[in-house]
């Protein structure tokens, strides 16, 4: 029964709330979609119920966090009547009478009044109150609601609560992860402009992997896509190709013994050393010519490593393309016949607007 469901938020990156509602379909059996919201220059939200352990919505790879749903207002109503409606709903709330969800939520000690923290943010239609009054009504609430045996601190805290007022809507929330969930343990070696690992699960998911996958990243820098596209299904074959030494030893690192067979090679994603029709599926974090390299030294780039992509790939694969030169990923595509972009997905990558291209070959 969809009430017997607990109600979760998955933060994405923004632009991704789509792709990870996918995952969270192919992942967790019967999940039912609530909704989606953006917070600018933040982050995407995924609404969405479940019915099995916390546990199973923490292995998500395409979310930078994960939260369960203390409370949600969906109508909140506007200025100081609607803070005492999300007071009072707090205090009803029966989260305060449930057991620790989660496995990465800390216990809190022993003979010890449990303690939270609370996150706030207000976005959209101004209120005449500030995001400091909404948090101090929120820490009275679950204080009183809790019969007094909860205290809110400052910093720290058993537990984490995130209350979040986009327009007229408010939703509360105890966050579930901690910083594993977006940054990976696998992470041990960096390398300038490298690739967020939800990004590269999100990437990853969008090229459709199939167990039979001959999987190549031309340009794979520290291995993050490699790593994630092993992940999230079985794969026949993984390629990773950079020019750069260094690029390689730290795909190598963060790789380790794990997502056989895979092959590492050093050479220029321009003039691939495999053979045409090789692979089945292309993902690529390009370089968007800040960080590094330039827009005068893509154009030549662009162009040419989608050719060498397109000779690689496999008659009907299908290719990810990471980029904020969004022209030039166009016009590379339309310069080589069978190539198509499918779709495309605005995405932010920490402040900057890029897309996703998902190209298929004919």
């Amino acid at each position: 029964m969809r009430n017997e469901k607990t109600l979760y938020v998955a933060h994405t990156m923004p632009g991704l709330e789509q792709t990870a509602w996918q995952e969270i379909q192919r992942r967790l059996q019967g999940a039912a979609l609530e909704g989606y919201k953006t917070i600018r220059d933040r982050n995407g939200m995924v609404l969405f119920r479940y019915g099995g352990a916390p546990e199973d919505v923490l292995a998500l790879r395409t979310a930078e966090d994960v939260f369960l749903v203390v409370e949600r207002v969906p109508r909140v109503t506007w200025g100081y009547e609607g803070l005492s409606q999300i007071y009072d709903a707090l205090v009803r709330s029966r989260f305060l009478s449930t057991t620790r969800p989660g496995r990465r939520v800390a216990a809190p000690r022993a003979r010890q009044r449990p303690s939270f923290r609370v996150v706030t943010r207000m976005v959209g239609k101004s209120q005449p109150y500030r995001r400091k009054d909404l948090q101090q009504s929120i820490e009275k609430a679950l204080v009183k609601g809790s019969g007094g045996r909860w205290r809110a601190v400052a910093e720290g805290g058993d537990l984490e609560i995130w209350a979040n007022l986009i327009g007229m809507d408010f939703i509360c929330a105890l966050r579930l992860s901690d910083a594993t969930m977006r940054h990976r343990r696998y992470k041990t070696e960096h390398i300038a402009a490298s690739l967020r690992p939800s990004v590269a699960a999100a990437m990853g998911w969008l090229t459709e992997p199939q167990a039979d996958d001959v999987f190549l990243d031309p340009m794979c820098g520290a291995g993050t896509l490699l790593i994630e596209r092993g992940v999230i299904a079985r794969h026949r074959l993984l390629l990773g190709v950079d020019h750069g030494a260094e690029a390689l030893a730290a795909a190598s690192a963060n790789i380790g013994p794990r997502h056989k067979p895979r092959q590492l090679f050093r050479a220029d994603a321009r003039r691939l050393p495999l053979r045409s029709g090789s692979v089945t599926k292309i993902a690529t974090n390009l370089p968007f010519g800040k960080r590094v390299g330039t827009h005068r030294d893509n154009v030549p780039l662009y162009r040419e490593a989608i050719r060498e992509m397109h000779r690689v790939l496999a008659p009907g694969g299908r290719m990810v393309l990471l980029s904020s030169e969004r022209d030039l990923v166009e016009a590379a595509v339309r310069a080589v016949d069978g190539l198509r972009i499918v779709r495309g997905y605005g995405v932010q990558i920490l402040g900057m607007q890029a897309r996703i291209f998902v190209i298929a070959k004919a």
